[in-house]
């Protein structure tokens, strides 16, 4: 922007003495320099708000750390998976057989949440299994009952019949020793049966 400013520094008739002059050309002077600088000084602002307008990235120089509190106490002691397996055999004439038992280790307790057999037979027959615990002394015989099952024609022939069944269950305790007992509907020919039970040890609550 531009500024044309003409002044008449000697009127008609007049004569200015030169302090006069000096003056008026001084006060002229500063006009003319107000009125270039203020645009100036405008346009500068403006460019200065459009600047502080803009987005300013952060960056973050450390890692930031955040603490959780206290120690985190697990409640429950660590799992040992455990499967056991129980091979029986019914001789001929016989209803009922037992698996060997199996020790409890000493400071755990025996946790089982899956019981299955299979048993192959000579004969169409019902089978029923179920645990048996020794607990104290003298022993009782605490009992859980797996469901009855029915056996059907296996691939071997007419003498060969197969009994499968599974359940989940929920089977706890602290020593002593625990077996597999099966029994057949009736005492007509023979077999064999696999009888699995699935869980865990883990250690006695203090």
């Amino acid at each position: 922007m531009s500024f044309l400013v003409i002044a008449n520094l000697k009127g008609p008739g007049k004569r200015l003495n030169s302090r006069s002059s000096a003056l008026a050309v001084a006060a002229l002077v500063i006009a003319v320099a107000t009125l270039s600088i203020h645009p100036a000084l405008h346009a500068q602002a403006h460019a200065n708000a459009a600047t502080n307008n803009q987005p300013t990235n952060v960056n973050v120089v450390n890692s930031p750390t955040v603490t959780l509190g206290g120690p985190i106490t697990v409640l429950e002691p660590s799992r040992q998976p455990l499967v056991i397996h129980s091979y029986v055999q019914f001789p001929a004439g016989s209803d009922t057989i037992s698996s060997d038992q199996y020790n409890i280790p000493a400071g755990k307790r025996l946790v089982l949440e899956q019981f299955s057999i299979h048993c192959n037979l000579d004969t169409p027959v019902y089978v029923d299994t179920y645990i048996q615990a020794g607990t104290a002394s003298p022993p009782d015989y605490p009992a859980f009952f797996a469901p009855n099952v029915m056996s059907w024609p296996a691939d071997g022939g007419s003498s060969s019949y197969r009994a499968v069944g599974t359940t989940p269950i929920h089977w706890m305790q602290d020593s002593q020793w625990i077996q597999f007992v099966v029994n057949k509907s009736n005492k007509l020919g023979g077999g064999q049966c696999v009888v699995t039970a699935a869980g865990y040890l883990t250690a006695l609550p203090q």
